[in-house]
Parts: C-alpha cells; structure tokens; sequence
C-alpha cells in the first residue's frame, strides 16, 4: 500500500475527481491509504462518490484491499449501500464477490435490491465455477 497523501485524501473525501486526477501520477498514487489505513478507494466509496471511484479504479487502485478500520472491501462498502452503479464499477475492475458481499446487498434499504443481489449471486457463481 502507498504512503499517506493529505492532498489526495482531501481531494477524495471532498469528491474532486478532476483535481484527483491531475495529482495522480501512478497506481502506488491510487492505492494510498489515509493515516488511520483507510484505502482511498473505500473512502470514495463510502461516500458515493462514482466519479472519484471510476478515477481511482482507472488508475489501478486496488479493488478487493480491506480497510483495516471498516474491515470491509470498497464493495462490501458499496452493497451495504445498496450502491448499484459502484458495486458494477467495482466488479468490472475485478472485485472478487464474497458471500459477505451478497448478505450486505439483501440488508441494503434499496428498491432495487433483488436486481443487486441477483448480480451479485451471478458474480459469485463465475468466481466458484
């Protein structure tokens, strides 16, 4: 994992992705944590932000990092939100689905949960098959 950066951790947090962007120059960049070990990428994910998120996966920010705080993947964060367009995002980039994944999804306070979850339990068949 990268060393802390206060910029990119303020620019994630304040969901800047133009600016992100500007500042990210390579992939160690992307996998920044901020000084409790929180990867930047949970971060955008906790807080919604889909533009952040796409600029750090397509920066090659790792997807399936646990945060050490939250104990929890950017996708275990992303299906306890019930966040569609995140958990996709997070799956094209090669987030691995757990069983813990799809439980998070079936509590989300979502309308479209059944769509979630049943994509969810899609991915999850891939990865055993």
């Amino acid at each position: 994992m990268g060393s802390t950066s206060s910029k990119l951790v303020t620019l994630v947090e304040a969901g800047d992705a133009t600016a992100l962007q500007a500042e990210l120059h390579s992939a160690d960049d992307a996998n920044q944590c901020d000084t409790d070990g929180c990867p930047l990428l949970v971060i955008a994910v906790n807080h919604g932000w889909e533009a952040v998120t796409e600029c750090l996966l397509g920066n090659c920010a790792n997807p399936n990092v646990v945060c050490p705080v939250l104990r929890k993947t950017a996708l275990a964060c992303a299906c306890k939100d019930g966040n569609f367009n995140l958990i996709l995002m997070l799956c094209d980039h090669g987030a691995t689905v757990s069983e813990a994944d799809v439980a998070l999804a079936r509590q989300a306070k979502v309308s479209d949960v059944r769509e979630i979850v049943r994509y969810l339990e899609g991915k999850l068949e891939e990865e055993e098959e």
